[in-house]
């Protein structure tokens, strides 16, 4: 009885491992506000640069501390060009028809501070997904679609990691 009594006020003492969580979405330097100016697109590809700029926001918005704001009150700005889309095949059948692909976006992205104009990070990010080819060609190009959105998620969570260790 008297030990766990003992046991009790440690534990009241030294609560916990010692971690502590982010406050109020505060990362090492206090809140950062970011802008996403917008995403161009250098490709053929009409939607790709709409897919990844919604990767961005949906990575930050849910993945980081980092604050998303107008332009007005940011305290760094990200832009982004998409540079290239690719889609290759990996695996052929007997005909040498492709049968797996592999999408690939290439994204350049800079982030400046708004006050000064330098430029903090400038950095060429790859984005990579595979897709299998359906029975029909509308079952290849849903599937196509599916891979570029994954593609664009992966892009996304490279740059947020880069954000992260920048901001």
């Amino acid at each position: 009885m008297r030990c766990g009594l003992v046991l009790l006020l440690l534990a009241g003492l030294f609560p916990g491992c010692g971690y502590q969580p982010l406050e109020g979405g505060a990362g090492p330097q206090g809140p950062q506000k970011l802008h996403v100016a917008g995403i161009t697109n250098d490709t053929l590809n009409p939607w790709i640069h709409a897919a990844m700029s919604s990767a961005i926001v949906r990575q930050i918005r849910f993945n980081t501390w980092i604050r998303m704001t107008d332009e007005s009150l940011a305290d760094v700005i990200l832009a982004g060009r998409v540079l290239s889309y690719q889609n290759e095949p990996i695996t052929f059948s007997l005909q040498d028809i492709g049968r797996r692909y592999r999408v690939r976006v290439f994204l350049l992205v800079t982030l400046t501070g708004r006050g000064t104009g330098a430029v903090r990070l400038k950095q060429e990010i790859t984005g990579e997904a595979f897709y299998n080819t359906g029975s029909t060609a509308a079952d290849t190009r849903a599937a196509e679609q599916e891979a570029t959105q994954r593609a664009a998620q992966d892009a996304a969570r490279q740059l947020v990691a880069l954000l992260v260790e920048e901001l």
